[in-house]
């Protein structure tokens, strides 16, 4: 048999997709992907925790406590008796303890440790002991969800992971994480805000107050908080009212001065 010598066939070589769309392609599957399993981590974690024994949790705040610096902390006996004046209904098993902090930042949050933690610029901007009030429920309702507990278990597994991945690969993880985190952290603080309303009702007898913080601190500008870890006020002071409305709560109770 004869051969006969043939040329290639053109663009035999040339791949039939172009390279920009395949690398494009390529991360949006990748970021997928860890949006999943994100999702299924998520789950794994907040089903195991809802389960977790109120005794072994009572352990494991008592352990982190002890080994917590509280050195720039400060008591503040009015705080504590409106805390446990707000924890009688909350139903959290240890004691929770609150400080204050001098800082110019407007924050207030609870740590693993069972503690609240209240900056003095937020303490300033208070207006009436049932606002105060609000803050310390909806930072109850965090403890009480064990929200610092799964969001440190997650932390813990995606360091884990990335410690593996590339650098280039490392930069995507964070990126796609911080954007399905600020989702999840959105419901988590709308979920807390709801068992604030719901404890300050149980503590005071009505929920007059409860959203002034929000509506001072309303911007107009709410499209930044998109991919923030908080819902802008205006969707918080909605559901708020929408949860208040459908339980019926007395929005005409006394504001209580704030005490020096």
């Amino acid at each position: 048999m004869k051969y006969n010598a043939k040329l290639p066939k053109e663009g035999i070589n040339t791949p039939k997709e172009n390279f920009l769309f395949s690398f494009f392609k390529l991360i949006i599957s990748l970021v997928l992907s860890i949006i999943v399993f994100y999702i299924i981590i998520t789950i794994i974690i907040n089903t195991t925790m809802n389960y977790l024994p109120n005794s072994y949790e009572k352990k494991l705040v008592n352990f982190i406590r002890k080994n917590l610096s509280k050195k720039e902390y400060k008591q503040n006996k009015y705080l504590q008796n409106i805390v446990d004046k707000m924890q009688k209904c909350s139903n959290i098993p240890y004691k929770v303890k609150i400080y204050t902090e001098d800082k110019d930042m407007i924050n207030a949050f609870a740590l693993p440790s069972g503690e609240i933690l209240v900056t003095s610029a937020l303490l300033a901007k208070m207006r009436n002991e049932n606002e105060l009030a609000f803050i310390v429920g909806h930072e109850l309702g965090h403890l009480k969800h064990r929200d610092n507990f799964k969001d440190f278990t997650k932390s813990l597994i995606f360091s884990s992971v990335s410690l593996f991945l590339g650098d280039e690969y490392r930069q995507i993880l964070s990126s796609a994480l911080n954007i399905t985190k600020s989702r999840y952290s959105q419901s988590q603080e709308l979920a807390a805000d709801k068992f604030g309303v719901d404890d300050v009702a149980c503590a005071y007898g009505g929920v007059n107050g409860v959203n002034q913080f929000f509506q001072n601190m309303k911007k107009k500008d709410s499209w930044r908080y998109i991919l923030a870890d908080h819902p802008d006020f205006k969707k918080r002071i909605e559901e708020m009212k929408r949860h208040i409305i459908a339980n019926k709560y007395n929005t005409k109770n006394t504001l209580l001065p704030i005490k020096n």
